[in-house]
């Protein structure tokens, strides 16, 4: 194979279908101009753009819609936990308000038996005349004030009505 000269490499090149790399047709290098200018390519990548841009917007609403939920429900616990505090504010001031009628009743009934103590403390224990009778006799007359009891005059502090009337 020493004695081989390039015109015999040319001729046993021949002799193959396809020679070398260069000249096998579908191993033409391409370049990325040439490949984007293919129509297809161009569907695949606008394809893939427009599914990125759906996904974006899909996981945009989502999250967006995530956002609102979590706001609601935010909202709605602080509304209840609100009704709850206030609801309790009313128990507590029930509460107070019940403690203070019964501490006043409280107060009230021990003022009421340190009256009724002193007024009985005060009283005197036996009647000075036990014989004295607590009515009047059965011959006073109410309507003017008078008895038959011994003396005519039983008002003397009030004007006699048998005077003569004055100046006239």
């Amino acid at each position: 194979m020493d004695d081989v000269t390039i015109e015999d490499e040319f001729e046993l090149n021949e002799d193959k279908p396809f020679g070398s790399k260069s000249e096998f047709p579908l191993r033409k290098s391409f370049s990325i101009f040439q490949i984007l200018s293919q129509p297809w390519i161009i569907f695949i990548l606008l394809s893939i753009a427009l599914l990125i841009f759906i996904y974006i917007n899909r996981n945009r609403r989502r999250n967006r819609n995530l956002i609102v939920d979590y706001e609601h429900i935010q909202h709605e616990t602080n509304k209840q936990k609100l009704k709850n505090d206030q609801f309790n504010q009313y128990d507590d001031m029930e509460r107070i308000r019940q403690k203070q009628q019964k501490a006043y009743e409280e107060q009230a009934l021990r003022h009421a038996e340190q009256k009724k103590a002193k007024i009985e403390s005060s009283k005197p224990s036996i009647d000075e005349n036990p014989n004295r009778s607590k009515y009047r006799s059965s011959d006073h007359n109410p309507l003017t004030g008078q008895s038959n009891r011994g003396s005519s005059d039983s008002c003397s502090w009030r004007p006699s009505s048998r005077q003569k009337p004055g100046g006239g």
